[in-house]
């Protein structure tokens, strides 16, 4: 059994309350995770995500003091001796997808994703004949956007749609490709 520590980041994935908007955007590009918790004697008081810089990027004032913006957020959290296990099904039962893990003091440690729990899990637990079908439900009509709108309008929709990406597609209607929240924070960034 693998414990949680040992899929733990540490690195590039926090910052103070006093810290600009712009240092947690940094890290969140760095650290290829969409999310950065924000620490306050030693325990995350909130996180930032994409989604959340998504929301900002509108009218986003970079200089501005995460304790200024931050809103409170009931943050989940798991002990770091906790197994991979325990952590994924703490996920599942939150429908999050990141992890505050922290230690017996309940001190920021790091964080953990589903995407590392999922590929940390054993092979036997995937060797079933499933397709991605079985997962898909198509809730919503696809939302696509030309290649040729602007960022604005791409950020709009999202924000309008509450999604997290958006299908880019050429003059033909041919899907090209995807524009995620990651990518509003690499344009924010390549901004600063």
């Amino acid at each position: 059994m693998n414990l949680l520590r040992e899929l733990t980041i540490t690195k590039n994935v926090a910052v103070s309350v006093n810290d600009t908007l712009q240092k947690a955007i940094l890290k969140i590009d760095q650290n290829n995770l969409g999310v950065v918790a924000v620490i306050q004697d030693y325990q995350a008081v909130s996180i930032i995500t994409e989604r959340d810089i998504l929301h900002l990027a509108t009218d986003i004032n970079l200089n501005v003091k995460l304790k200024d913006i931050i809103q409170p957020k009931e943050l989940v959290v798991v002990d770091f001796k906790r197994s991979v296990e325990y952590a994924l099904h703490i996920l599942i039962d939150n429908n999050i997808r990141r992890l505050i893990v922290v230690d017996s003091s309940n001190h920021f440690i790091g964080l953990t994703t589903q995407d590392i729990l999922i590929k940390h899990l054993e092979d036997d637990t995937f060797k079933v004949s499933l397709t991605v079908a079985d997962f898909v439900e198509p809730k919503h009509k696809l939302i696509t956007i030309n290649s040729q709108s602007s960022i604005k309008d791409a950020i709009a929709i999202m924000n309008q749609q509450n999604i997290g990406s958006l299908v880019v597609t050429n003059q033909d209607d041919t899907p090209i490709g995807i524009f995620t929240e990651k990518d509003v924070v690499r344009v924010v960034v390549s901004q600063t």
